[in-house]
């Protein structure tokens, strides 16, 4: 059944794309954690990253880089876990589709947006470069506020305008191996 909504529910989506109905929202499994112990520093920056997006008034990013199997994926999901206390809903984007930075920038509450991979998913195209096309969604001009975050395993595969630029993304955690 179809349903349209004002606000976003709390809950955890991911972006589709039909070619007859355009840009949608389907309803996801919320994320989970499924370790039993969590080693580093991880919930304390988790808590880092959600205080300062509350005191700002704008979109905020932060960026995720590090070795495959480093633990991006998991801080992603600690911080969608503790965001539910602040009634944020998660969209997860898993696939570029030309014009996907005006659907977001059209949802006007306040939402987490995951790019897992972004490096991969958003890579130059033949004709294109989707990093390009994301540059003034995460600036924030639109409206709404939108906590996005953003996964890579090769910082050098972002595009550079990603990374100069402060008011774009606020932190840059590097994972790294956790020490004994």
């Amino acid at each position: 059944a179809l349903k349209t909504y004002s606000q976003l529910p709390l809950g955890t989506y991911d972006v589709c794309f039909h070619k007859m109905m355009g840009f949608f929202l389907n309803s996801h499994n919320d994320l989970i954690v499924n370790e039993e112990k969590i080693y580093g520093s991880s919930p304390a920056k988790v808590d880092k990253v959600l205080r300062a997006f509350q005191a700002v008034d704008r979109n905020f990013g932060i960026i995720l880089s590090g070795k495959k199997g480093i633990g991006k994926s998991l801080f992603a999901r600690q911080l969608a876990i503790k965001a539910r206390d602040y009634n944020l809903p998660l969209i997860i984007v898993s696939d570029y589709i030309p014009g996907i930075a005006d659907f977001i920038s059209s949802i006007e509450q306040e939402v987490i947006v995951l790019f897992d991979e972004f490096e991969k998913t958003f890579a130059n195209r033949d004709d294109m470069n989707p990093q390009e096309e994301m540059l003034s969604l995460f600036d924030g001009i639109d409206s709404g506020k939108k906590l996005f975050v953003v996964t890579c395993n090769e910082v050098t595969k972002l595009n550079s305008y990603l990374l100069n630029r402060p008011g774009r993304f606020h932190y840059h955690f590097v994972l790294s191996n956790p020490t004994p």
